[in-house]
């Protein structure tokens, strides 16, 4: 048997199985890229179902529709509906299975309602979104089933497998056809093949047997690139082997000589003593030599002094270590101008070569490299360092902003506080004014019945009445008092100013006020060198008592009260806040571990007649009175407390450093009697018909003027014989300021006592200053008018 029917035989089996191998691969693939497909459009469909429901079951929730079941079946019913329009495929469809089993959504109406709860497809349903196949009368389904929890329903998007599998079905007898033709066509080709491949192998026989027989100049012509063409070159290409090949070393050398002369960069052998052996004529561009002006010159001859132990190092190391990875280093060397250039080298060791035995040297010129790179780190440090000085002024901008911003932020605070305290500050001082009218009025009426009842005590019938006429006194008394309040509350009842020691006053108030209130613990915190303050003792010793009989009753089983003074320095942004002036004050603290307030309470804690008290146990002005006081005195008072926590007033006092400022003193002398003419001047009916029944019980002629005007003029006609005037100071038409003032002008020396329901305070005060003889406080008794009016008398001086 011959090679080629050895080869047909071999190969023709061979080609068969890998032609059925083809066919039946060709068609598994086929058919599983066809399910692939299919599941991929099932999904598809089934998705744009579950959109649909999602999207009706979201509208259901968005209008709140998703507990009433009608709305929920017409959601379903309308989902069904357009579900069912989109079918899948000719002949697929989409519908849904409920939770038990029952089709509940089929584009066929008599599919709904059909229980499948025992089919197997249907027991083994996938758990989560997934691939099955179920049977149907119309045969097997593939199919994609989903879950819609909300609805408790299964989506289910099906195809018939016939419509699926169709195309990959119609190909089997196309495929089986094509691979019995294909077996045909390729056992032909093999064997045309075969046949030619076969007909070098007997050139090459021939050509073989040729030279054996001593022909030696036998040429074989092959034109193919096989083993059999290679064969025959080597035939063919032996007499010429020696030449061919002395001339391809002569063009490789000629090849790498051009490379090395027309490099731009340097290319230099240095033997192991680092003298130069070859330069390439790049030397020229780069350093300006000639290539022989170099050649036997040390290459350190040329590198700059400060780079030379660097260069050493690094030559000394590749000399000795071969196998070292090439290392690049940057040195100057010097251009044959004089100049020093930057030059980039790298070399390797060859020196153990027989063709070179030196250290090859590759080197280029970076110094117009290395100054953009110089120029460019120095642009890049400028920048940085301009970068660090505005991020440096950013961050102190940005400081200044939240500086500023907290600033604004504190000034709005602070103008709100100033706006709270004005409109406080207006609604006290309308209300003050109210009280302190009411206070004169009411001072007047008392006026009229203290009058009466010392006019009646000297009547010896009377005797026997006089129990009713030192209750009457008493009431009196208690009005005053009153009055005292509303007067003080009004800021007009500032009567007696003494420079004082504050820890004097807060110790004095606290024994007299805790003396028999045992169960209240005292913790003192008073300054030692605490400045003095000009006020009048008494109004603040009553203010200290207000406070105190506030913290007790905040602690109706016991507690503990905080006093403390304080010298603090107030600047004008404090002062500001508090309204009044800046500079050195005293600051009294009164403390309770009480029951505290809430924020409504402290609003209107200062507000008169506002109390928390229960019926009888306050008037609402203890605090309002306190409040007008200090204010009085040019001072401030706040509270700070939280609900069960306590309440803290602060008392701000102005310190003083000059003298004390004082009323006349009173005593309690018996009535004097005397026998001058007396001028009486009030508006009052009422107060005249008393003043005039008094003066004259005390001995003394008198006569009566309802205005400033017949005062005037009865005193113009009648002054020589007048000893003394007593003007009430409030007045229409012509106030007593005024009154005064024209009886000064008629009469420089006329002496005049001034009566005002009113205290030592305001109008009062800038009339004494003008040379006024004294004040009186209505209502006053007998005895405290009769000493007045001897003293203004009996003395050339104004007390």
């Amino acid at each position: 048997m011959n090679t080629f029917s050895k080869i047909l035989i071999t190969t023709l089996p061979l080609v068969f199985g890998l032609l059925l191998a083809t066919v039946g691969t060709t068609y598994h693939f086929s058919r599983t890229a066809i399910t692939e497909l299919a599941e991929t459009y099932l999904d598809t469909r089934l998705a744009e179902a579950m959109k649909v429901v999602a999207h009706q079951d979201t509208m259901l929730r968005q209008y709140g529709l998703e507990t009433i079941p009608a709305s929920v079946a017409k959601a379903k019913l309308d989902a069904g509906q357009i579900i069912a329009t989109s079918g899948v495929g000719k002949k697929g469809t989409i519908f849904a299975v409920d939770a038990d089993g029952t089709i509940a959504m089929h584009p066929d109406g008599q599919m709904v309602g059909r229980d499948i709860s025992k089919e197997p497809w249907f027991r083994n349903r996938p758990p989560e979104r997934g691939r099955l196949i179920h049977q149907t009368p119309q045969g097997r389904h593939l199919a994609m089933m989903d879950y819609f929890a909300p609805w408790q329903w299964y989506l289910v998007a099906s195809a018939p497998q016939r419509e699926v599998y169709g195309a990959a079905d119609r190909m089997k007898p196309y495929l089986l056809g094509f691979g019995v033709v294909g077996f045909a066509v390729i056992a032909m080709a093999l064997m045309l093949l075969t046949r030619r491949l076969m007909q070098p192998l007997r050139m090459l026989t021939d050509g073989a047997e040729q030279i054996g027989n001593g022909v030696l100049d036998t040429r074989i012509v092959i034109q193919s690139r096989d083993e059999f063409g290679r064969l025959a070159s080597v035939f063919n290409q032996m007499a010429h082997q020696l030449q061919e090949t002395l001339t391809a070393l002569q063009h490789r050398e000629a090849h790498f000589r051009a490379l090395i002369e027309n490099s731009s960069d340097l290319i230099a052998i240095v033997d192991a003593n680092g003298s130069i052996r070859y330069l390439s004529p790049s030397i020229d561009r780069l350093l300006g030599y000639s290539e022989d002006a170099l050649n036997g010159r040390r290459v350190f001859d040329f590198v700059h002094p400060d780079d030379l132990d660097a260069a050493q190092g690094v030559f000394r190391r590749r000399a000795v270590d071969d196998d070292a990875a090439a290392s690049v280093v940057v040195l100057r060397f010097r251009h044959q101008d004089g100049s020093w250039r930057a030059i980039e080298a790298t070399g390797n060791n060859l020196l153990d070569h027989p063709a070179v035995g030196g250290i090859v040297v590759n080197a280029r010129d970076i110094t117009k490299r290395t100054a953009a790179e110089a120029a460019l780190q120095q642009a890049y440090s400028q920048l940085e360092d301009r970068v660090a000085e505005r991020t440096v002024e950013l961050f102190k901008a940005n400081a200044r902003l939240r500086l500023e911003i907290e600033e604004r932020k504190q000034t709005m605070r602070e103008k709100e506080e100033l706006r709270d305290q004005l409109l406080h500050a207006q609604k006290m001082e309308a209300i003050g004014t109210l009280a302190g009218g009411i206070a004169h009025d009411f001072n007047n009426l008392l006026m009229g019945i203290q009058g009466n009842v010392d006019l009646l005590a000297l009547e010896p019938d009377l005797v026997d009445h006089s129990e009713r006429l030192d209750t009457i006194r008493g009431c009196v008394l208690s009005g005053t008092g009153l009055t005292k309040q509303l007067l003080g509350f009004a800021r007009l009842g500032k009567y007696e100013a003494k420079a004082t020691n504050p820890n004097e006053l807060v110790e004095k108030s606290a024994d007299m006020f805790l003396r028999t209130r045992q169960e209240i613990r005292v913790v003192s915190n008073l300054e030692q060198a605490v400045w003095r303050v000009n006020v009048d003792r008494a109004q603040i010793e009553q203010v200290l008592l207000n406070l105190f009989i506030n913290a007790w009753q905040a602690m109706p089983e016991g507690g503990t009260l905080s006093l403390e003074t304080a010298n603090v320095s107030l600047d004008g942004r404090q002062a500001s806040r508090h309204q009044v002036s800046p500079g050195k004050y005293v600051r009294i603290a009164v403390s309770d571990t009480g029951i505290g307030m809430d924020d409504a309470t402290m609003k209107r804690i200062f507000d008169p007649f506002f109390t928390t008290k229960v019926m009888q146990r306050g008037t609402g002005l203890g605090l309002a009175s306190a409040y007008g006081i200090i204010r009085n005195h040019g001072g401030d008072i706040t509270v700070r407390s939280a609900k069960d926590n306590g309440s803290t007033f602060h008392i701000f006092l102005k310190a003083f450093d000059g003298e004390s400022v004082s009323a006349c003193p009173t005593g309690s002398e018996k009535p004097r009697t005397g026998n001058e003419t007396l001028l009486l001047v009030d508006d009052d009916a009422l107060i005249v018909d008393v003043g005039q029944a008094m003066l004259s019980a005390l001995g003394y002629a008198v006569i009566a003027a309802h205005s400033g005007e017949q005062a005037v003029a009865i005193y113009r006609e009648r002054g020589d014989t007048i000893a003394l005037v007593i003007l009430d100071m409030i007045m229409p038409d012509m106030s007593g300021g005024r009154t005064f003032d024209a009886l000064k002008a008629i009469d420089p020396d006329v002496k005049v006592l001034l009566a005002s329901g009113y205290s030592i305070n305001g109008q009062a005060t800038e009339i004494l200053a003008r040379g006024c003889s004294g004040f009186i406080q209505k209502p006053f008794d007998l005895q405290r008018l009769s000493k007045k009016v001897r003293e203004i008398i009996d003395v050339d001086h104004a007390v």
